[in-house]
C-alpha cells in the first residue's frame, strides 16, 4: 500500500469518526431538550375543576385528559397533561419499598 492509499484510508476513518461523534452529540442534545422543564414556571400553580376524560398509563409518559376550567365562570375545555413515566410513579417514595 503506497503513501496516498494510506493517507486516503486515514482520512476516511477520521471523517467517519467525526461523523459518529457529531451524530451522538446531536442525539444527546435532542434528548436533553425533550426532557427539559425550563419552559414551565414552577413558582405558579393552577387548579382545574372538571372531569377526567382519559388516563393513559403508558410509556414513555403518563397522560391525563380533563374536561374542565380554571374558573367557575369559564366554559369547560379539554386539558391534556403529560407526566413522567409509569416506572417513576410506581417507584417507592423512600427507595426501600415503602410507597
Amino acid at each position: 500500500m503506497n503513501y496516498q492509499e494510506r493517507l486516503m484510508r486515514q482520512l476516511i476513518r477520521s471523517a467517519g469518526a467525526l461523523a459518529a461523534v457529531w451524530i451522538l452529540a446531536a442525539g444527546i442534545s435532542s434528548v436533553a431538550a425533550h426532557h427539559s422543564s425550563t419552559m414551565f414556571d414552577h413558582s405558579k400553580t393552577a387548579t382545574i375543576k372538571g372531569t377526567v376524560v382519559e388516563l393513559r398509563w403508558v410509556n414513555p409518559h403518563v397522560t391525563i385528559t380533563i374536561n374542565g376550567s380554571l374558573n367557575d365562570d369559564e366554559a369547560p375545555t379539554e386539558w391534556l397533561m403529560e407526566m413522567t413515566s409509569p416506572a417513576i410513579w410506581c417507584a417507592p417514595a423512600d427507595g426501600a419499598g415503602t410507597p
